[in-house]
Parts: C-alpha cells; sequence; structure tokens
C-alpha cells in the first residue's frame, strides 16, 4: 500500500472531483480501494470541518525597508514556516500550490 500525505489525498480528491467518473471507475483507473478512497475522504472532510475552514486568514501587513524593495519575491510567512518565491512565479502555479496547501 502506498502512503500518502494529507495533500497527495487531497489532489486525489480534486481529480476526481475533475474528473466526471464516480468513485468506482477513478478508483479502477488509480488502482485505489474504493473502500479505503471513501473512508480518507470521509475522514479529511471530518477533520476539516473541525478546524476553522474560512477561506480567509488575517493578514498584517509590514513596512518593507528599501533594501527589500525590487528585490521581486513574494513571502508567505505562517506558523509552520515561510515560503519565499520569485515574484515572475506564474499566477496559475501560484494558485495551485495554495488550493493545495489548503
Amino acid at each position: 500500500m502506498i502512503r500518502r500525505t494529507v495533500l497527495q489525498w487531497q489532489a486525489l480528491f480534486d481529480e476526481h472531483r475533475a474528473s466526471g467518473l464516480t468513485a468506482a471507475a477513478f478508483c479502477r483507473e488509480k488502482q485505489l480501494c474504493q473502500k479505503y478512497f471513501s473512508q480518507r475522504r470521509k475522514q479529511l472532510a471530518k477533520n476539516k470541518g473541525s478546524a476553522d475552514s474560512s477561506a480567509f486568514i488575517k493578514t498584517k501587513a509590514q513596512a518593507m525597508s528599501p533594501s527589500v524593495i525590487g528585490m521581486g519575491r513574494i513571502t508567505l510567512c505562517t506558523i509552520a514556516g515561510e515560503l519565499s518565491l520569485p515574484a515572475t512565479v506564474e499566477p496559475e502555479w501560484l494558485a495551485s500550490l495554495i488550493r493545495a496547501l489548503r
């Protein structure tokens, strides 16, 4: 059995929704156990519902020093850590990354 992270499971659930296939057909195609697929989906939905499910988070603006301005970076700071990306990153890629992190 392949061990998957929560993000990998969420990506599978998103792919299933986009496919238009039934769960049985999708699981057959991906060689997944349909029973376990359904259990994981319910478990993750339950865990997601118990956490703060707001799509928005509070942020605060920080003044940037002149040395930081012009560096062209996008930085996301969370309790879990910090992610810094070049400002030239494609918006579609960034949007898919953010969706995967939810």
